[in-house]
């Protein structure tokens, strides 16, 4: 099972806007509450300030498309594939990266860089704990 969710700091028709200009080629599809799903990924507001981005198919976003996707807004990017025990964890401030953690089994790619105020006292280090952050955006954001 892989997650894959960005939660970005604007309303969910700018989210929208934003990944169909750079994911260009196909018509949102509107569901029953008014969200939106555009190739496999799901657009909806989570709260008043923050829209999430989830890929249905567990498939990691690129980091160039993180990057665009934030703009110049705030934005978490968070992948655990635990059949694979990978983790990707990308934190944006005004568009640019603070915190930019990935955890691959192959280790070929593997970085760390930046902190959160979340780990104070506690790093974050692993896919394992790229997952519990997950679990935290949704209960603190």
């Amino acid at each position: 099972m892989a997650d894959s969710v960005i939660f970005v700091k604007c309303d969910k028709e700018e989210a929208l806007r934003r990944i169909q200009e750079y994911c260009p080629g196909a018509e949102p599809i509107i569901d029953e509450d008014g969200d939106y799903e555009y190739r496999d990924v799901s657009i909806y507001e989570y709260d008043d300030d923050w829209t999430i981005m989830e890929d249905l198919t567990g498939e990691y976003f690129e980091e160039n498309l993180v990057l665009a996707l934030a703009e110049n807004d705030d934005l978490f990017y968070v992948y655990v594939d635990e059949d694979y025990l990978d983790g990707e964890l990308y934190a944006l401030e005004n568009g640019k990266i603070i915190r930019k953690l990935i955890d691959h089994y192959d280790k070929c790619d593997n970085e760390n860089l930046g902190k959160l105020p979340y780990e104070e006292g506690n790093p974050l280090s692993n896919w394992i704990e790229i997952g519990t952050f997950l679990e935290y955006l949704y209960e603190e954001l």
